[in-house]
């Protein structure tokens, strides 16, 4: 009789002693294949946050800084001596945006003066910095709406004459990143995102609604120090916090332009803000410091709050992987031994008997791996299919633990086809050592010693 046929009729014969070998490999094999699937999720967890998350900073003027301390504010035209607020230049009636007071530029309103801004120099200082694949810059203008009016919003904040009826412009030179956008409370509805460069503004549905605005519509804007029109190339919808209260702060009261616009609107090449992007999350710390060194002055923050929390749960996770794949192992050599031990030694009878008939021990050996390796097969499906939800559930805990929906955009942890091998590669050597640890005192013994141990 052949060594498969043997192999198979053994199985048929001995169901109870079959199927407790079963589950003790199928437990073995749902560990391995749990513990690789895991460690190999904290590696794609890894890499979707850093191809994902945006891992950046944003660089800014700190109040008072010296770029607005000369004079006017930036962007503001100063005022002539003896001129009062609403004498300034390009003091035009305004005839769109209703309000009780004859003045209703923001520009000459002290509560709506510009904020301090970098200048083009230390934007292109901060996009070179090492690291920094690149940036975004951003320059906020309260400016009003000419032939269209602000969306009313519901508040009680009393508001002077140049805040009524003021919208916030937004020029930047990469409108989808803007964090709103970036973070989805922005959705475009209709129209298309401006590249920054071509003209264009992007105004939200209210807005549009309220003052019977379509995609390719012109808007009028008036700023501290001149007016723009601007044809809408886009539409978006969502909202945003509020915190100051004031209408022209509002969602609906938004508007992105291109940088150009924002220095008609302001008179100033600078930017309010820098947003500067590392090419991954692991490079932000180095990229920030060198910011920091370069460029004292400016006012920093980060992102790394939003994924720092989940990198260290990674590295947790796999350290503790590391330490536990060699007990993990060594505690799988030792159970399956000592179950193949009983095993074999219930067939001890049999093994005596084919070496007395002439059976060479290979064969034998090679029997009892052909019998070890069917039951193997049944029981690497079961891990699979068990190590598969195992992984999943462990990866996502990390991840909603360390920053609970903070990276709810990331792809489902999942374990990859060459995880499940190398488990299982794993868990045939563990079966492999133990069955030569088990048939090993048996084989080397003469026929006559195994069946007289048993009389």
């Amino acid at each position: 009789m052949s060594a498969g046929r043997r192999a198979g009729l053994a199985l048929r014969r001995r169901p109870v002693r079959n199927a407790l070998l079963f589950v003790v490999i199928s437990l073995i094999f749902t560990a391995l294949v749990a513990q690789a699937g895991v460690r190999g999720a904290m590696g794609q967890l890894r890499t979707a946050i850093d191809a994902q998350v945006g891992a950046g900073f944003v660089a800014s003027a700190p109040a008072g800084s010296p770029s607005d301390a000369d004079g006017a504010a930036a962007g503001v035209p100063e005022t002539a001596p003896g001129d009062t607020p609403g004498d300034a230049a390009n003091d035009a009636p305004n005839d769109a945006v209703p309000s009780d007071s004859p003045n209703t530029n923001p520009g000459d309103n002290p509560l709506t003066q510009a904020a301090p801004t970098l200048s083009p120099a230390q934007a292109s200082q901060l996009a070179a910095l090492p690291g920094v694949t690149s940036t975004a810059t951003e320059q906020d203008i309260l400016a009003t709406p000419v032939g269209a009016r602000a969306v009313a919003t519901a508040g009680g904040v009393q508001l002077d004459a140049g805040v009524v009826g003021a919208v916030t412009v937004t020029a930047s030179n990469d409108p989808a990143r803007f964090p709103a956008f970036a973070a989805k409370l922005y959705r475009l509805a209709s129209g298309k995102m401006n590249n920054g460069t071509e003209p264009g503004a992007l105004i939200h549905r209210d807005f549009a609604e309220a003052n019977g605005l379509r995609l390719g519509d012109d808007v009028r804007l008036r700023g501290p120090a001149g007016e723009v029109t601007r044809a809408v190339t886009g539409i978006f919808d969502g909202t945003t916090p509020n915190p100051s209260g004031l209408p022209a702060s509002a969602a609906a009261n938004r508007i992105l332009v291109d940088s150009a616009a924002g220095r008609e609107l302001s008179g100033d090449a600078g930017a309010t803000r820098v947003r500067c992007f590392t090419a991954s999350a692991s490079e932000l710390p180095a990229s920030l410091a060198a910011a920091r060194a370069a460029l004292p002055d400016l006012t920093y923050e980060h992102n790394a709050a939003s994924f720092s929390g989940v990198l260290r749960a990674v590295d947790s996770v796999e350290g503790l992987l590391s330490a536990l794949l060699s007990g993990a192992c060594a505690a799988g050599v030792v159970i399956a031994a000592a179950v193949l031990a009983l095993w074999v030694r219930g067939r001890m009878r049999e093994i005596g008997v084919l070496l007395s008939l002439g059976q060479r021990r290979r064969a034998i050996a090679g029997g009892f791996a052909l019998e070890l390796g069917a039951l193997a097969l049944a029981g690497g499906v079961v891990a699979i299919l068990a190590g598969r939800q195992l992984t999943a559930l462990v990866g996502r805990a990390v991840v909603d633990g360390a920053a609970p929906g903070a990276l709810a955009g990331l792809p489902p942890v999942a374990v990859s086809g060459a995880d499940i091998a190398w488990a299982l590669g794993i868990g045939a050597g563990i079966l492999a050592v133990a069955l030569a640890i088990a048939l090993f005192p048996i084989l080397r013994r003469s026929p006559r010693q195994i069946l007289s141990s048993l009389s």
